[in-house]
C-alpha cells in the first residue's frame, strides 16, 4: 500500500476524532521509518482499526486498534493460510512457550507507555520477537 492510499482510506472511511488522527499519524511516521509496503489491509470496524502486516509468505501481523486507542490496549492476531491466532495460541502451535513470555512483556510495555507509544514501536518490538522464530522483517 501507497501512503497516499492509506491517506484516502481514512478520508473515506474515519471520524474526525483525536483517536483516528492518531492512528493516521502513526501510520506515516511508520512510513518514514519502516516499510509500508508491508501493510497489507486496513479494516474500519464499529470496536476500531484492523492493521494487517505481512510477516512471511505464511503469516500476517494484526493489530486491532481500538476506538479509544491509545488510551486503550490494542489487540494482536497472526493470521496463516487457514486460521486467526491469538499470540498465546500461536506459541502453543509453534511450540515455544518463550516467545508467549516476550509477548507478555511488549503488551505489558504498551500498557505501561499510554498514551505515548506509536504504532511504529510497537512493530519494532514484535518484530523482534518474531525474527527469534525466523518470520517478521528482522530476520537476517
Amino acid at each position: 500500500m501507497l501512503i497516499y492510499e492509506i491517506k484516502d482510506i481514512f478520508l473515506k472511511n474515519s471520524i474526525k476524532c483525536g483517536s483516528h488522527k492518531k492512528i493516521l499519524k502513526d501510520i506515516i511516521l511508520f512510513d518514514e521509518e519502516m516499510d509500508i509496503d508491508t501493510l497489507r489491509k486496513i479494516d474500519f470496524t464499529s470496536s476500531g482499526i484492523n492493521l494487517y502486516f505481512e510477516l512471511s509468505y505464511e503469516y500476517e501481523f494484526a493489530i486491532n486498534l481500538p476506538n479509544l486507542y491509545p488510551f486503550e490496549t490494542p489487540d494482536f492476531f497472526i493470521y496463516d493460510n487457514q486460521k486467526k491466532y491469538e499470540l498465546k495460541d500461536f506459541c502453543e502451535t509453534i511450540e515455544n512457550n518463550n516467545l508467549n513470555f516476550e509477548f507478555e512483556k511488549i503488551i505489558n510495555y504498551i500498557n505501561l507507555q499510554k498514551p505515548d507509544i506509536n504504532i511504529p514501536k510497537i512493530l519494532e518490538l514484535f518484530m523482534k520477537t518474531f525474527a527469534q522464530i525466523n518470520i517478521g522483517w528482522y530476520v537476517e
